[in-house]
């Protein structure tokens, strides 16, 4: 009974060390992770320098007391171009991730050849050598800066003098690459005349009085 009974001694006690190691390991760990997986982010089209995205929600990680060292910002995937930079700009117990274009960026944003950029960006701390990561979708915003475009580009047709008034004579067809209320398009004649009109939302040509008058111009 007496060997017995110092076997679970020592087995109790062994117990006890092993507890008291995890729990201190567990108190060691520093949490380092931003707030969300995917953010979302929007700047104007021909945005040129330094000019800040416009997130949804706020970027960036909640710094932990027992996190030494500064946090850095870098995006590593998404922006093949060059066209942002990220910065991490501190404010209480928080590493605000702020992305903007370049400052001596050349080229423009134009969301006709690139309405969305899916941005990996990492953070660490050189000094306890904690990393992670996370994606910003930046979506370029339209800005009205393209004209319309006629297909084709000229359109003929020949009418008879007896035509009748409200007739149509032919339909034109013009597309706007810019997006929304940017990319609507509507018609007007150039020149005012008192033989025809066009729709301005359909694009038909007609006629609206008789065109006898008009033969042998």
């Amino acid at each position: 009974m007496l060997s017995f009974g110092f076997v679970i001694c020592c087995l109790h006690a062994f117990h006890l060390v092993v507890s008291s190691n995890l729990n201190s390991s567990t108190t060691n760990v520093v949490t380092f992770e931003f707030t969300q997986s995917t953010y979302v982010a929007t700047i104007l089209e021909n945005t040129r320098r330094k000019v800040y995205v416009q997130p949804t929600s706020k970027m960036g990680i909640y710094l932990s007391p027992d996190l030494k060292g500064h946090v850095r910002y870098r995006i590593i995937s998404g922006d093949a171009e060059g066209f942002f930079k990220a910065e991490s700009v501190v404010v209480g117990n928080f590493a605000y991730l702020r992305i903007h274009t370049k400052s001596l960026l050349d080229l423009s944003l134009n969301r006709e050849s690139n309405a969305e950029f899916e941005l990996v960006v990492r953070a660490s701390v050189r000094e306890i050598k904690r990393e992670t990561a996370a994606r910003v979708l930046v979506k370029v915003t339209d800005e009205n800066d393209l004209a319309p475009i006629f297909q084709p580009d000229h359109y003929s047709a020949v009418v008879n003098e007896l035509l009748e008034p409200f007739s149509v004579v032919v339909k034109v067809h013009a597309t706007d690459a810019d997006e929304g209320l940017n990319g609507e398009v509507y018609y007007n004649l150039k020149e005012a005349s008192s033989f025809f009109a066009v729709h301005h939302v359909t694009g038909v040509l007609s006629s609206v009085r008789p065109l006898r008058s008009l033969a042998g111009r």
